[in-house]
């Protein structure tokens, strides 16, 4: 378990344990860490590069087509259309209940997602 106690600061507790996974990764022959996505200061301790990022969205279902649709068309320009209003209507109750819980559900999601991220 990890914690943060500020009586041991000055040790660098986290720099260590750091240290020893470069480390590990260094004998094994591992050319890369991946420190992930982030601006932290430490990060910059231990690089002198960076690569960027990309994310990729293949849908396989319907939903995923929709969700990829959504992606593209931007969440405020998707809804903003006449015909997306419409499309509601066309789908059966129990459908149209299950996409409106789906996207109450991911509301705050979809909202920070943007085309391109």
């Amino acid at each position: 378990m990890f914690a943060y106690d500020p009586e041991w600061r000055h040790f660098s507790p986290g720099q260590v344990v750091m240290a020893k996974a470069i480390e590990w990764c260094m004998q094994h022959r591992l050319v890369t860490f991946d420190f992930q996505k982030g601006e932290e200061e430490y990060k910059a301790i231990w690089c002198d590069a960076e690569h960027a990022l990309y994310d990729h969205f293949v849908p396989l279902t319907l939903e995923g087509r929709a969700i990829a649709a959504w992606h593209a068309a931007g969440p405020h320009r998707f809804v903003s259309r006449p015909w997306f209003r419409r499309l509601g209507a066309c789908l059966p109750t129990r459908l149209r209940g299950a996409v409106a819980a789906r996207f109450q559900a991911n509301a705050e999601l979809m909202a920070d997602m943007q085309p391109g991220d």
